[in-house]
């Protein structure tokens, strides 16, 4: 979750340490308080999506501004909002942390694992940005990116389009490993590859259904 000013979980305080900060918290079958840890610099820093990790543990991700140290790893955005995404193992410790961005505002909007471990998110791109492969194609504007990483937070692919207008994937699913379902909204034109869609009005929606291979 977002948390501002002070949250007290099972007796322990986390205090922002800005104007918005990330809050994991994990609970029993019971509802039983476990543990928590909270991250965040001195602007908003935002979760967005969780979901837990089949190995155990969860992976969360959202965003960042500025620079700040999430247990002892140095982050600096690129520039506006940046992309973060973080597994934590069963008991609260921090396994890997995956930080990327463009110049531009980017917006991690969705996230999905598969049953082989393997993560999947999709968003907003501000600008060109790489992932880990190198950096992606950029038509303007603001374009749809999707990205997979392994068990242990390696990149394995990323992929992104769209045009001039803003562009924004919104939702994502995985149905098998590998199978990737996409869903968002576009303006004007995107061009996905083998099809270049055209959009009726001013923003129109766009499901795609990736396929690995």
């Amino acid at each position: 979750v977002t948390f501002r000013g002070h949250v007290t979980l099972g007796g322990d305080v986390f205090a922002s340490a800005g104007a918005q900060d990330g809050l994991v918290a994990s609970f029993d079958r019971s509802g039983t308080f476990r543990w928590a840890r909270s991250f965040g610099g001195p602007t908003n820093d935002l979760v967005e999506t969780t979901v837990g990790h089949p190995g155990g543990g969860v992976v969360v991700s959202g965003r960042f501004r500025e620079n700040f140290d999430l247990e002892g790893v140095p982050l600096a955005s690129e520039g506006d909002d940046d992309l973060l995404v973080t597994r934590w193992s069963v008991d609260g410790d921090l396994e890997w942390v995956v930080a990327a961005g463009s110049a531009g505002p980017d917006q991690l909007e969705a996230s999905a694992v598969d049953g082989l471990g393997r993560l999947y998110v999709a968003g907003m791109a501000g600008g060109p940005m790489d992932l880990g492969g190198g950096h992606l194609p950029f038509g303007g504007g603001s374009d749809v990116f999707v990205a997979s990483f392994r068990d242990e937070g390696s990149h394995r692919w990323s992929v992104a389009f769209g045009g001039g207008g803003e562009d924004v994937a919104e939702q994502l699913s995985v149905d098998a490993p590998g199978s990737v379902w996409l869903a968002g909204r576009f303006e004007e034109t995107v061009d996905l590859g083998a099809e270049t869609l055209v959009s009726a009005g001013l923003d129109d929606g766009f499901v795609v259904h990736l396929v690995e291979g």
